[in-house]
């Protein structure tokens, strides 16, 4: 299977060849159906080669909702017409490491992602993403009122966020249902 964690160089003084830190690569192509987008990789899921792969608990809710019909690696996102990113490259333990500067560097980049792969929908996973993207100062949970790029936004609540698992499902269910009213085909199996 073909890693998808990649090497990020910043050249700041021009050397071309200092290694800041490791990273996933986004998961993304043409024309896809939804885009997930996560805030940033957490060191154990870059270092085991894989969005949310520590916890698995964002596969599990997908496959609750119907929007996947069994947990998933992160690769097969794109035979399901499905991409994931992070608005930030750098990896870390909590997303309170994130600072303005990486949601500012990281915003240019991933508008750029969403306008190349014109996704139907973008699923944010958790608020700060779309709060970040977005600039806005404040967020629900569900379909949000604007577009990016044409995409409709949906905020599900971050997967391992402490509060009740039916509460985070009763919000992601909401997904699938505006899926259809996007013309959005939803896997039936794998």
């Amino acid at each position: 299977m073909e890693r998808i964690s990649t090497r990020v160089y910043r050249a700041p003084s021009g050397d071309l060849n200092k290694l800041d830190y490791m990273t996933l690569q986004p998961l993304i192509k043409q024309n896809i159906d939804i885009l997930f987008v996560g805030i940033n990789p957490h060191p154990l899921g870059v270092k085991k080669d894989g969005y949310f792969s520590n916890s698995g608990a964002l596969w599990n809710q997908l496959s609750d909702v119907g929007i996947t019909s069994k947990r998933i690696d992160c690769r097969m996102l794109l035979k399901l017409n499905m991409g994931i990113t992070n608005i930030v490259l750098r990896p870390s333990v909590t997303s309170l490491e994130v600072s303005k500067k990486d949601l500012d560097e990281g915003r240019e980049r991933l508008l750029k992602e969403i306008e190349f792969a014109k996704p139907k929908a973008l699923c944010f996973i958790g608020k700060m993403p779309d709060l970040g993207l977005t600039k806005k100062k404040q967020c629900g949970y569900g379909w949000q009122e604007e577009l990016i790029y044409g995409s409709k936004c949906f905020v599900m609540i971050f997967p391992t966020f402490r509060c009740s698992k039916q509460k985070k499902i009763k919000v992601l269910q909401d997904l699938p249902k505006g899926c259809k009213s996007l013309n959005i085909k939803l896997p039936k199996g794998l």
